[in-house]
């Protein structure tokens, strides 16, 4: 299920909406660049602005970092599993 957020103009800043919650644009951002943000968020970008386009630029790159952070999760796993081998495999010799 796609997670979704909307910008919302208001008097000094936009805002995002999620949940009900609203939080700065600014806020969510620094929430992923330090590793605490949710990358199933994906913003708005229906809209034909300049918004729309960062928000659509900002999905591709969560989606794209969801997926490198997945592939390598993947890789340590199937590592991890082939360590284990060679290592039974060494003890038996």
């Amino acid at each position: 299920m796609k997670k979704s957020a909307t910008f919302q103009p208001s008097a000094n800043y936009f805002v995002i909406t999620r949940n009900s919650k609203q939080e700065p644009p600014a806020a969510r951002l620094d929430e992923v660049a330090n590793g605490d943000g949710d990358l199933r968020l994906r913003l708005d970008d229906s809209a034909k602005d300049e918004m729309a386009d960062l928000a659509r630029a900002f999905n591709v790159f969560t989606e794209k970092l969801s997926l490198t952070i997945k592939n390598v999760s993947t890789s340590a796993h199937e590592l991890g599993q082939s360590s284990e081998t060679a290592i039974r495999i060494m003890e038996k010799h």
